[in-house]
């Protein structure tokens, strides 16, 4: 780092800190300053810009966050820009400008997941009220809904496998074999599959029982308020807004690995392979953060995080998925206690809704189904979280994850079945330090097999890192 790169550095976290103290006025001074040495530098015009908005000098603010995005050429900090300018836009009631932006944002960094849920949540509220007269009770919907999603993030947080849980030490992934050779590709001309998972949007599930534990639990008969938004027959909840489609991806893991069970359910009947990941792969890290849609502070707490990254230097991580694992949930107790947490949210949506259209429970209203649609792909980051109890001993993990279809590139891709399938895949870390790769108790040449993957191995440099072993089980 250079001496001016150091004196930089100090402004920053100077500003950061009279920022996160609510010294407004000190911090634009600062930046001032910083920008008499460094001209149409986008961390201090980004700090000032947050710093004036939270002051209350929404066009001050809007002006430097403009500068700022010009003032860069790397994607992720102009998103950073657009994202914030949009939640001011929001805050003014200039939503056009804040949907331009919120979309700005996505198109930059398709991995900005607050971006993609501000640009749905908005462009589906405008969707079922197209031009809403009544701004404040608008606003009030749209804020609903953010709650909703806040609420479906925190408890997605709670089923964060947790790096201090001494429970476990490392997972499985059960795969077959075509798949096992994209991970460790010999053609190294074509390595972008490599040391990777993918995870499938969940249509593809086959198990008719796949997220509907939460909407069909009814203990003592209560009322569920899933079950009249989950109501029609499309099992795994494909969600239309806007003609784009966003959905859920998933991949599924388990703390078990080499067990009889397992190997019938999820390793091609014995005939595949289970990769061994130990605890070292992960950083264990929640992928979607929480929203705050026009308002000051949480617009300056998250605006910081862009800030001190570049002033550390430190780029946002490659556009794939982090394999952040979750833990699935069994038991009644659990579903319940987050059906509890869903319930007041929920109302709060409907009737912030109900108050737009002057419709009680929106019986015979368009508006319903939309509604409705809506409601389903913010709870889809949780959903699939949930299995009956009868599964438990699988002890599964999830990596999952949310997408939008987008004629930018966002990180999907096509599979090679015939329809091909919509597929999506996580950061490279796959066969590092600890690894072992199991050959199932039914794959005839173990021989074989074993010096075929030790040649993989060897080709994409993880022969010392990753061993292959056979299963232990015998298999009848």
């Amino acid at each position: 780092m250079t001496e001016q790169q150091k004196t930089a550095l100090q402004f920053a976290n100077q500003a950061a800190a009279l920022l996160k103290e609510n010294k407004y006025e000190p911090a634009i001074r600062l930046c001032d300053d910083a920008l008499t040495y460094y001209p149409n530098d986008f961390l201090f015009l980004f700090v000032r810009g947050l710093a004036k908005s939270s002051h209350g000098d929404s066009q001050g603010a809007i002006d430097d966050l403009t500068e700022a995005s010009s003032c860069t050429k790397d994607n992720t900090s102009k998103s950073d820009s657009f994202l914030t300018r949009g939640e001011i836009y929001f805050r003014l009631s200039d939503y056009e400008k804040a949907e331009h932006d919120y979309q700005e944002a996505e198109r930059l960094d398709p991995f900005n997941n607050e971006a993609r849920y501000a640009k749905f949540i908005l462009s589906a509220a405008k969707e079922l009220f197209p031009a809403p007269k009544n701004k404040g009770g608008f606003s009030a919907f749209v804020h609903s809904l953010e709650n909703l999603l806040n609420t479906v993030l925190k408890i997605k947080e709670k089923h964060l496998l947790r790096i201090d849980d001494d429970s476990w030490t490392e997972v499985a992934h059960f795969t077959k074999y075509e798949a096992l050779k994209s991970m460790l590709p010999v053609d190294q001309a074509k390595p972008s599959e490599r040391n990777c998972l993918r995870l499938y949007n969940i249509i593809y599930m086959n198990d008719p029982l796949e997220g509907r534990r939460l909407i069909e639990y009814d203990k003592n008969k209560k009322m569920n308020l899933l079950s009249d938004t989950f109501q029609t027959d499309d099992a795994h909840h494909k969600i239309h807004s806007l003609g784009k489609e966003l959905g859920v991806y998933i991949s599924s893991l388990t703390l078990r690995s080499d067990k009889l069970y397992l190997w019938r359910a999820y390793g091609n009947d014995g005939n595949g392979y289970c990769i061994i990941t130990p605890k070292s792969g992960f950083k264990q890290e929640l992928t979607t953060p929480m929203l705050g849609l026009g308002r000051g502070n949480e617009t300056k707490e998250r605006g910081l995080a862009p800030l001190m990254r570049q002033a550390l230097g430190i780029p946002r991580a490659d556009h794939e998925v982090p394999p952040t694992l979750y833990k699935v949930f069994y038991e009644d107790n659990d579903v319940q206690k987050t059906l509890e947490a869903l319930t007041e949210p929920l109302k709060d949506v409907k009737k912030q809704c109900e108050q737009l259209t002057g419709t009680i429970g929106l019986r015979g209203d368009d508006r319903r189904d939309s509604l409705h649609a809506l409601i389903k792909v913010i709870l889809s980051e949780i959903t699939f979280l949930y299995k009956h109890s009868e599964y438990a001993e699988e002890q599964e993990v999830r990596i999952i994850h949310p997408f939008a279809f987008s004629k930018e590139e966002n990180g999907l891709h096509l599979d090679e079945q015939v329809p091909s399938r919509i597929y999506a895949k996580t950061a490279p870390f796959l066969f590092k330090e600890g690894s072992r790769i199991i050959i199932g108790p039914k794959v005839k040449e173990k021989v074989e097999a074993e010096h075929e993957l030790k040649y993989r191995l060897a080709k994409n440099g993880f022969l010392e890192t990753a061993k292959v072993i056979n299963s232990e089980i015998r298999y009848r």
